[in-house]
């Protein structure tokens, strides 16, 4: 007989939760994802929830191996109708970016050239997309993907670049979720720090400038994080910023104790001129500077829609 203690432990403890399709989907499994939508779809008459059901069936068709023309097919099918269903709301937005993601991400090219035609075509939905919603976090996410496919354009000329990144600087103004922002700052940080030398007089202080504000909106995933610190000191000092270069160092080096550049980020805050301070022997002889003001960490996962469904964690 189970003792007292046992038996109210027992009542107390609540029935776990059945996962639903958007739990299965985004942790990409697609064939439970696909059975509890498929499920759903027949049980349910709410137009706004059948419109739901249909982007999360789309976007685990998207998911489904082996990956298939036909399941691709499906999923297109699945998110025009999506799009259908809504002038310019949420669902429809994310439907949309979907379908470009498909033509951008999934269709299997035969060759260089296909390939870049896909990449074409994924660009002008995405322009599309956030012509007609520019105010809808999809789209904007969407103007990521294109900085992107823009940036990496293998067939675009040096001397055609700064150009274009000076394009894609005006799109900023109208970035305005703050992921959306922070990933294309982010972009156009990398595209300034890897451009060959002499190309752009100033691009190293552009690309501090850009990882600056990705830093001002924050990451989450730790190494991600030790990364954009590191680089913002590099460049930093590279720039002759040496306060900036000792502050994200200094955070760095409080932060990553075990990181494996922990000994070069002090070796270098000892050149800069706090030998005094820094024993490279002793990782907490740096003080974590004070946090500076900044907005709350924008979430690296795929945010949810407005609507009382979720949206899944994960993009395809």
């Amino acid at each position: 007989m189970p003792s007292v203690q046992a038996r109210a432990e027992t009542k107390a403890a609540p029935a776990a939760e059945k996962a639903d399709g958007w739990d299965f989907c985004s942790r990409t499994l697609a064939d439970d994802a696909l059975a509890e939508f498929r499920a759903e779809l027949k049980r349910e008459t709410d137009p706004a929830k059948l419109r739901q059901i249909k982007l999360g069936m789309g976007i685990a068709l998207t998911n489904a191996q082996p990956k298939t023309d036909d399941n691709l097919d499906k999923a297109v099918a699945a998110f025009t109708e999506v799009a259908a269903g809504g002038a310019r709301d949420e669902l429809a937005a994310m439907a949309r970016y979907y379908i470009a993601r498909v033509v951008e991400r999934h269709r299997y090219a035969q060759d260089d050239a296909q390939a870049g035609e896909y990449s074409r075509k994924a660009a002008t939905l995405y322009k599309e997309l956030f012509a007609d919603m520019p105010d809808q976090l999809f789209a904007q996410l969407g103007m990521v993907k294109y900085a992107m496919i823009t940036i990496y354009d293998t067939n675009l000329p040096t001397a055609d670049r700064p150009k274009v990144l000076a394009d894609l600087e005006t799109l900023l103004p109208k970035i305005t979720h703050p992921l959306a922002a922070r990933d294309f700052h982010s972009e156009l940080g990398a595209a300034y720090l890897y451009l060959p030398e002499g190309v752009i007089a100033d691009a190293k202080k552009k690309a501090l400038e850009h990882y600056l504000e990705v830093d001002r909106y924050g990451l989450q995933r730790f190494t991600a994080k030790a990364d954009l610190w590191i680089r913002i000191g590099n460049l930093a000092r590279d720039e002759k910023r040496n306060d900036l270069a000792l502050e994200y160092l200094g955070r760095f080096v409080a932060e990553y104790p075990r990181d494996s550049r922990n000994y070069y980020a002090r070796k270098v805050m000892g050149e800069l001129g706090r030998p005094s301070q820094v024993d490279l022997n002793d990782p907490a002889s740096v003080a974590r500077p004070a946090p500076s003001a900044a907005p709350a960490p924008a979430a690296e996962t795929t945010p949810a829609p407005a609507a009382p469904a979720p949206s899944p964690s994960a993009q395809p």
